[in-house]
């Protein structure tokens, strides 16, 4: 049964800030019209609208840095609009490192009382990048005692995650990340383990055959071996990350679903293993769309309760133009470029480039979590 309750009679009220001015805070300008948030999201109450080739000034971001919150000033030196913008939508700079812009951890990637409806308020109730939690510690201590490569990243899952372009890129020197000078020690790290190729991530690929040994390659994998199996036994990683969606979507109901991910999930834990999951981005317009909400709260479920790491690409992808998808409406849209490219805002319309970052934010986290490095 779907949640579909309309919210009605919300009074949502506006946020306010406190005046905060800062004389080093970086110079920026809009390249294209923007819409301010109370927030950092777009979810939040809508506060504003900014023209192109308008000079604001960062005062802070998410944690992510998809988002910032920016001041417009008056000609008398006063601000006389405080709010968040997706940052993709300004002129980056030479000089704009978010490493000096401060983090504000308080304010919450959503607000779900502004949805629409209680399934996506649901949704929206999840972090673009959930927390790290401490269990994850012992996992990773688990794994290293298991002889699993520190800085080791595979992929499990249909072909949303196949593209050379989704997380691959780590391995490249020729990347731009622009703003994003934070994680470059996350890409360089990860970037030395990342698979190039897995048994568990192929086109056509479910939850259900990536847990049955009729699909593992001969020659590589042993006898009754199912792929994800094969996968962790030869590839030894430390962190998997895990997206399912379009081929179990035409296949299954939500109840299977949840079920299989609670299994990959599990043998992913037992393997010493950190399971990152992740929502998927959907086209409102298909009809398939609510059962993929089902589908992407059955997500959001196992993660809470197995306490692993969530990437919330559905709320993510809600803002970006065709939801981050490509002409099918299936796929995420690509760059257009063979590296990874953080350089001009391409995470605001390009949902490979937005997965991208926010699967190296979680590794990121993950790698301070684990006393990798900062």
């Amino acid at each position: 049964m779907h949640l579909r309750t309309i919210f009605l009679g919300l009074a949502i009220p506006l946020l306010l800030f406190a005046p905060v001015f800062a004389l080093d805070a970086p110079m920026v300008s809009t390249y294209r019209q923007v819409y301010v948030f109370a927030g950092p999201g777009h979810t939040h109450t809508q506060i504003g609208v900014i023209a192109p080739d308008i000079p604001l000034r960062i005062i802070e971001r998410n944690r992510v840095g998809n988002w910032v919150r920016i001041q417009r000033m008056g000609d008398d030196g006063s601000v006389i609009l405080d709010g968040w913008i997706i940052s993709g939508y300004v002129r980056y700079t030479p000089e704009l490192r978010y490493s000096l812009i401060p983090v504000n951890y308080t304010e919450p990637d959503h607000n779900p009382s502004n949805a629409a409806y209680a399934s996506f308020a649901e949704l929206y109730r999840a972090p673009l990048v959930s927390p790290i939690d401490e269990l994850m510690v012992e996992v990773f201590e688990l794994g290293q005692d298991m002889g699993n490569n520190p800085n080791g990243v595979t992929k499990v899952g249909d072909s949303l995650l196949v593209s050379p372009q989704i997380l691959n890129v780590m391995a490249r020197t020729d990347n731009l990340l622009g703003p994003y000078d934070f994680l470059a020690p996350t890409i360089a790290f990860y970037g030395q383990g990342i698979t190039p190729y897995s048994i568990a991530n192929t086109v056509g690929m479910s939850t259900f055959t990536v847990l049955d040994p009729m699909w593992a390659p001969g020659g590589s994998c042993l006898p009754n071996e199912a792929p994800l199996t094969c996968e962790y036994r030869i590839r030894k990683p430390s962190v998997a990350f895990i997206l399912f969606g379009p081929n179990d979507l035409r296949a299954s109901d939500s109840v299977m679903f949840g079920r299989n991910i609670a299994r990959i999930v599990d043998e992913t834990l037992q393997a010493g293993i950190i399971p990152v999951l992740s929502t998927f981005s959907l086209d409102q317009h298909s009809d398939l769309f609510w059962s993929g909400i089902d589908f992407n709260l059955e997500l959001k479920r196992v993660a809470e309760e197995k306490h692993v790491p969530l990437i919330n690409l559905w709320g993510a992808a809600r803002p970006l133009p065709d939801y981050g998808l490509d002409q099918d409406r299936v796929h995420l849209r690509q760059t257009g470029w063979d590296n990874l490219r953080l350089d001009g805002g391409q995470e605001a319309f390009s949902g490979t480039a937005l997965y991208n970052l926010l699967a190296i934010y979680t590794l990121h986290s993950i790698r301070e979590a684990v006393g990798l490095g900062a």
